[in-house]
């Protein structure tokens, strides 16, 4: 019976820094989670990226109500260049670029 017990397991999940809103060209509401290691994108493509696998983080225009459009270019496992255009607010823009030291 000894060899079913487990002994000091810790489990740890990375949890998010912050939540970034973001929308597609179609209106569609997703969500950018930021950990120490990874972006978590979850709603319009359900993708994690590591944060040394992202290439660019560039705003393509200004819209209303504080808020911009912007593509992220990142490396896929295979060494293909992705891009993932969201609009978010400016701020979370300023943030996002800040953490992925972009």
């Amino acid at each position: 019976m000894d060899m079913y017990k487990v002994r000091n397991m810790a489990v740890t999940v990375a949890s998010p820094i912050k939540k970034i809103i973001v929308y597609n060209a179609q209106g569609e509401q997703g969500s950018i989670e930021l950990t120490q290691e990874t972006l978590e994108f979850k709603g319009i493509k359900n993708v994690s990226i590591k944060k040394s696998y992202v290439d660019a983080i560039t705003k393509i225009a200004d819209k209303a109500l504080g808020k911009c459009d912007c593509e992220i270019t990142y490396y896929d496992m295979f060494g293909g260049k992705e891009k993932i255009a969201v609009m978010m607010n400016e701020n979370d823009y300023k943030i996002l670029r800040r953490v992925c030291g972009k």
